[in-house]
């Protein structure tokens, strides 16, 4: 990690068995990594021909990346591109939240809203809510506790109401500011009203870090 290709780390274990050796460096500050560049001993046998970069979620190793057939004596760039590897401190409470990223005619309103830490949507994440502005009466408690089941003809629906009124793209948003230590969110399940008028034809999942929201 010091940038000088005539020194190298060396692992404790020798004629190591896959997954046994490792090295990885823990950010002081909230990254997003997209990009791992490796450069590999040119002594004969001290290489592997595959490597994979994992991150931490808080409570397991996750691969984000496999390489193999890779060479010893040159450098070897493994991109993040599909899925960035994102590093949040533990003591931090990382913020996430729903955005439109289509117009909206009318208010934006938003019957339901769940974040979760397992990709099955299992395992409700819980924390303080927020929202670009909303109506009277519309706040974002609504859409946490909506309904999970449909609604029938007639029905008076319970909703977040968006502050504005035919909302341009990005201007609206409702989130969830994540209890300390918590994983990090794997899925989302959002649920709109029927009505078009108040609804986002796209949405993004972002995520605060450093100062930015990433998708």
């Amino acid at each position: 990690l010091d940038d000088d290709v005539g020194t190298e780390w060396l692992s404790s274990c020798e004629s190591c068995n896959p997954k046994v050796g490792w090295l990885g460096q823990v950010m002081s500050v909230p990254q997003v990594v997209r990009c791992v560049k490796l450069f590999q001993s040119r002594r004969p046998l001290a290489g592997s021909s595959g490597v994979s970069v994992e991150r931490w979620d808080g409570s397991a190793w996750q691969q984000m990346f496999l390489a193999e057939g890779i060479q010893p004596s040159a450098w070897e760039s493994l991109p993040l591109l599909q899925q960035p590897a994102l590093y949040l401190p533990a003591e931090s409470r990382p913020r996430w939240r729903v955005v439109n990223e289509a117009a909206v005619r009318s208010t934006w309103r938003i019957a339901g809203l769940k974040f979760f830490t397992r990709s099955a949507c299992r395992d409700e994440a819980g924390g303080i809510q927020f929202d670009s502005g909303h109506t009277l009466g519309h706040g974002p408690d609504v859409a946490f506790a909506g309904a999970s089941s449909a609604l029938g003809e007639g029905a008076v629906a319970a909703y977040w109401e968006s502050s504005c009124d035919g909302c341009d793209i990005g201007e609206a948003w409702l989130g969830l500011s994540l209890e300390v230590g918590m994983p990090l969110v794997r899925c989302v399940q959002l649920r709109q009203l029927r009505d078009p008028a108040h609804g986002a034809g796209a949405v993004s999942v972002q995520v605060l870090v450093g100062g930015l929201w990433i998708v």
